[in-house]
C-alpha cells in the first residue's frame, strides 16, 4: 500500500526547504532531491522519488484533475517561496516509484 506522509517545515536562510522537484508532465510532482543539512534532510522523513501531493491546503492536483498543469504548479511554487512555515504532504514513493 502506498504510505503518506505529512511535516511541517520551516524555511532556512541558507537552504529554503532544501528539495529540488522534478516534475513529470501528467504524472506529478517528485522529490529529485535533498539538500544535505537543509530543513527536508534534517526532518529526516523524505526520501528521493516521494511524490508532492499537498502544500498546506492546496492539493498539486486540481479537484477533478487527474493530470499535472504545469502552469497551476508554477504558480504554486511561487506562493510557496513566500512561506516561511510550510506544511508539505507527500505520498511514499519507495514501492511504486518511477525509476529516476
Amino acid at each position: 500500500a502506498m504510505s503518506e506522509l505529512t511535516m511541517t517545515l520551516n524555511r532556512s536562510n541558507s537552504f529554503g526547504l532544501g528539495i529540488l522537484f522534478h516534475l513529470q508532465e501528467g504524472d506529478g510532482v517528485f522529490v529529485k532531491s535533498i539538500t544535505p543539512g537543509s530543513p527536508a534532510d534534517c526532518s529526516g522523513l523524505l526520501q528521493e522519488g516521494d511524490q508532492l501531493i499537498q502544500v498546506d491546503d492546496t492539493e498539486i492536483l486540481p479537484a477533478g484533475s487527474s493530470k499535472l498543469d504545469l502552469e497551476y504548479f508554477r504558480s504554486l511554487m511561487r506562493q510557496i517561496r513566500q512561506i516561511e512555515k510550510i506544511r508539505l504532504r507527500f505520498r511514499s514513493g519507495n514501492a511504486d516509484s518511477v525509476p529516476f
